[in-house]
């Protein structure tokens, strides 16, 4: 499975769709929207270095997110099976510096002089492991020795630490150097252990058990439906609303006609309010009452 043919989560779509329907000052704007479309965009840098590998050994998943104990959920950015072991991936696109001390375990952000206390992706990613292996074996599934690796995905964010932790490279790669990670893996692991049959059944098996993160975004983040901003965004610039005029769609800031600007608006609708939509609903969205 190639990170090609990789699917927006619906959970990022409708983050976009949120956010091209607030408006520019709107008080929710901004939160903690950025944090996840940087996260999955971080993600997609991994793009390009990861479609050398072969996908005749390699299967690649995607914001896998699993059942754990209880009612609770874990999610990993990326599982990679091989014939030879799982690796997952937690991928995190900061800027500035990243420091990790060794001896209080933490994780640290500095960007213009200012220390930010972080989850430590190496805590993180580890118990992601834990969870995993625990999925396995209650799925019977096949069970490979499971590695780890957090990647930076910003090539520009400085990565240093404590002195006396020195292994970190182990640990902490940038996303460039990902494929070196995977030889230095390959040279531990020889030996196939299953086969692409068994690589191919295990992950249909993860796809079918992920549940994909899939709020009300309204609700999550207290936004009513009034507070959106109402009809078609133009194609050309952004701007919202359009204008209806004889059967075309007319933006009145830089003058773009188009004929079918409705059907993103549409979609936006069906994201952020519901899937479903009434004639009435339709024409008070995009503030039209000749709209059939």
């Amino acid at each position: 499975m190639s990170l090609k043919t990789q699917k927006v989560p619906i959970y990022i779509r409708k983050l976009e769709s949120l956010l091209r329907r607030l408006p520019k000052i709107h008080r929710k704007r901004g939160e903690s929207h950025g944090r996840s479309l940087a996260g999955f965009n971080g993600e997609k840098s991994l793009d390009y270095h990861l479609s050398f590998l072969d996908d005749k050994k390699y299967t690649i998943n995607n914001n896998l997110r699993l059942k754990g104990n209880k009612e609770y959920f874990y999610q990993l950015d990326l599982l990679i099976i091989s014939p030879y072991y799982f690796l997952i991936i937690e991928v995190k696109n900061i800027s500035g510096t990243v420091f990790f001390n060794a001896n209080t375990n933490q994780f640290v952000r500095i960007s213009s002089d200012k220390e930010t206390g972080m989850l430590n992706p190496i805590t993180q990613v580890e118990r992601q492991k834990r969870q995993l292996s625990k999925h396995l074996k209650e799925h019977r599934l096949t069970h490979l020795p499971i590695e780890t690796i957090v990647v930076i995905s910003n090539q520009y964010t400085v990565i240093k630490t404590s002195s006396n932790h020195i292994n970190i490279s182990n640990s902490v790669i940038h996303s460039d150097d990902i494929l070196n990670h995977l030889g230095k893996l390959g040279k531990r692991y020889s030996e196939e252990k299953i086969t692409s049959k068994e690589i191919r059944k295990t992950s249909r098996i993860l796809t079918k058990l992920n549940t994909p993160y899939n709020p009300d975004i309204l609700q999550k983040f207290q936004i009513s439906e009034s507070e959106l901003l109402k009809g078609d965004q133009c194609p050309r610039c952004q701007y919202i609303p359009m204008n209806r005029k004889t059967s075309k769609w007319t933006c009145s800031a830089c003058s773009f006609t188009s004929k079918d600007a409705h059907h993103d608006a549409i979609k936006d609708y069906s994201l952020l309010v519901s899937s479903t939509i009434t004639n009435q609903e339709l024409r008070n969205f995009f503030s039209c009452p000749q709209l059939q």
